[in-house]
């Protein structure tokens, strides 16, 4: 049977250097007046909602209702696609990155490649089309779906069979992240958990959680597929 993997985008496929948090904040200067609101709020796992939450609950305020949470999103979407485009913008692809989307893509018969991120779709896809790895997913689960990133796993698999006319179980499904929270959706529905600890996590806390396999980094292509491999 086929195994569906499912990619985090920031720490795990890339390094955006801070492109997100500097659009967000403009985004809440822009609209709210604040000034540093992001300052003290980690982003690592978060979807980008959740994120927007912690800023409103730094402040004492509930998060805002659905549609201004949109309305605020597409302007942070609006202002990251102009970071992208800002001179020195840059989304650093990480270090073995490629030949691990390529050597997955050739095995057709044994899976298909997904995003499952906490990025709003239209963030996500600046930042994959920054670092010219958006051709390699053909659809994906974004951070404007869920508040909850354990929510994303099922709407992903749901738009996976309407893409590739095949359902995926659960079981079937390997979560790819550098986060914590990435574990915790592959625990939350019975699917595998590969970590790697290129974002801000390190490796004994990602193994600490229980992750199926953990990984300095995809540098080493034969390893990783072995590794990844013995999860049948």
């Amino acid at each position: 049977m086929k195994r569906l993997w499912l990619f985090d985008v920031d720490g795990t496929l890339i390094n955006a250097h801070g492109l997100g948090r500097r659009a967000l904040e403009r985004a809440f200067l822009e609209r709210y007046g604040w000034e540093r609101a992001t300052e003290g709020v980690s982003f690592a796992g978060g979807t980008d909602p959740w994120i927007v939450g912690q800023v409103f609950a730094r402040r004492g305020l509930e998060p805002p209702p659905l549609g201004e949470l949109r309305a605020f999103l597409a302007l942070y979407a609006g202002f990251l696609a102009a970071e992208a485009q800002a001179p020195g913008a840059r989304a650093e692809v990480l270090p073995g990155v490629p030949a691990l989307l390529e050597a997955l893509a050739q095995r057709t018969a044994r899976g298909r490649q997904v995003v499952l991120t906490g990025n709003c779709a239209a963030g996500a896809q600046v930042k994959l089309e920054l670092a010219g790895l958006h051709g390699h997913f053909a659809c994906g689960a974004y951070g404007d779906e869920a508040v909850q990133r354990e929510d994303l796993l099922p709407i992903a698999l749901e738009r996976a069979a309407e893409t590739f006319g095949e359902r995926f179980e659960p079981a079937r499904a390997v979560v790819v992240g550098d986060s914590l929270r990435d574990i915790d959706v592959a625990r939350a529905h019975g699917a595998k958990a590969v970590a790697v600890a290129t974002g801000w996590v390190s490796r004994g806390e990602l193994e600490a959680a229980g992750a199926d396999v953990v990984l300095d980094d995809f540098r080493d292509l034969e390893g990783t597929l072995a590794l990844v491999g013995a999860l049948e």
